[in-house]
């Protein structure tokens, strides 16, 4: 639990918890409009029973204001990437950070 009166809100998270990304996402409540960034685990396919499945949460994070900005790719493994999602009004302010990622993804 997050006490307020002690805790700045988090302004990015790194979610891999085995295939309950989507729930974890769900529990942050309205903490999740403080983050400005998430690289967040996702299935391509559903690895366990009652697992997230990735449009799943790509679906919840559009809905709530978050891009993917870009698949990192870091596994050999076909049934799982990590993605990076930004805020949309993060990314697309003027002079913002959205001009350096689109500048990092074209390297």
């Amino acid at each position: 639990m997050i006490d307020e009166r002690v805790m700045l809100p988090a302004q990015f998270a790194q979610i891999d918890v085995q295939g309950v990304e989507l729930k974890v996402l769900q529990s942050f409540g309205k903490w999740l409009g403080h983050l400005l960034c998430t690289v967040v685990e996702v299935s391509k396919m559903p690895q366990y029973k009652g697992s997230d499945f990735e449009p799943e949460t790509a679906e919840f994070l559009k809905t709530r204001g978050f891009v993917e900005i870009s698949g990192m790719n870091t596994s050999q493994r076909a049934w799982f990437d990590e993605v990076l999602y930004a805020r949309m009004d993060w990314v697309s302010r003027p002079g913002g950070v959205g001009r350096d990622i689109r500048r990092a993804r074209r390297i």
